[in-house]
């Protein structure tokens, strides 16, 4: 009895050797983790842009019902504001466009960029769904990137 309370009496801890390891182990972790979570970020930002788009679009439909067409067919950003309660969107020189045939489209949003590389390019509502719909699907190719 007394011999195996001197021999715990001796041990000090972990060595060098053990220390390395787990510090290694740990490394090994975070190598793995940090990019799975930056890129879990990246998609999530993606996939808020696109839902604010939607937002944006949903508030130029509120905008026509209330309103009417205007006769440009375009609705700027700032008629917009009464609609939209959260939908962040860059710029002043945004805008909604309403076809004749009652397309919407979205000019000067993040959303452009993300889809079609481009900020002055439209970008319809049914792009903006079909996004959102692969995204529901875990489908999560980009255009932007030539997949």
């Amino acid at each position: 009895m007394v011999k195996a309370i001197k021999m715990v009496k001796d041990q000090r801890g972990l060595t060098l050797i053990e220390l390395l390891a787990v510090i290694v182990i740990l490394a090994i972790i975070l190598a793995i983790a940090v990019p799975a979570i930056g890129s879990l970020i990246s998609k999530t930002d993606d996939r808020a842009t696109v839902s604010d788009a939607a937002q944006v679009i949903a508030a130029a439909k509120l905008y026509v019902a209330a309103n009417g067409v205007p006769t440009s067919g375009e609705i700027p950003k700032g008629h917009l504001k009464n609609y939209l309660d959260n939908a962040e969107w860059d710029g002043d020189t945004g805008k909604v466009k309403v076809s004749s045939t009652g397309v919407y489209s979205i000019i000067g949003h993040s959303v452009n960029k993300l889809l079609k590389n481009n900020l002055a390019t439209e970008v319809t509502e049914e792009d903006i769904q079909n996004e959102l719909d692969k995204k529901d699907t875990g489908n999560t190719t980009n255009n932007n990137n030539g997949n």
